[in-house]
């Protein structure tokens, strides 16, 4: 990985709060070392949404029920593709208890980050 790409990748990590200063930073550097190109770019990200942000954050974790619950819905719109009416109800049951368990996941790692962020 580059050292820019190490930097974006620490940036979509960071304190969506601060993401603009944080952007802003290594554009202005980038601009100052003649990589006009890497600049440009770099100033064109943009700030993600505060959910986006916390999906990215919780997926960086690791969370086994988020991971879980993407593949689900992998698996539930490739039979919705194929009009698998029966493996979308079994799916879609499946679906509301893989989704409980994501939401107690996530809220215990957005708890454990703010215990974090506060101490």
């Amino acid at each position: 990985m580059s050292s820019w790409a190490a930097r974006i990748d620490a940036l979509y990590a960071g304190d969506p709060a601060q993401f603009v200063a944080a952007r802003d930073a290594p554009a202005k550097q980038a601009r100052e070392g003649g990589e006009k190109a890497a600049a440009s770019a770099i100033k064109e990200l943009r700030r993600p949404s505060l959910g986006a942000w916390y999906a990215n954050v919780a997926a960086r974790a690791g969370l086994v029920s988020l991971r879980e619950w993407l593949d689900l819905g992998a698996t539930l719109r490739a039979a919705q593709a194929r009009l698998d009416l029966r493996t979308v109800a079994d799916l879609g049951a499946r679906r509301a208890r893989v989704e409980g368990r994501v939401i107690a996941a996530l809220s215990a790692h957005r708890a454990a980050l703010e215990e974090r962020t506060h101490a």
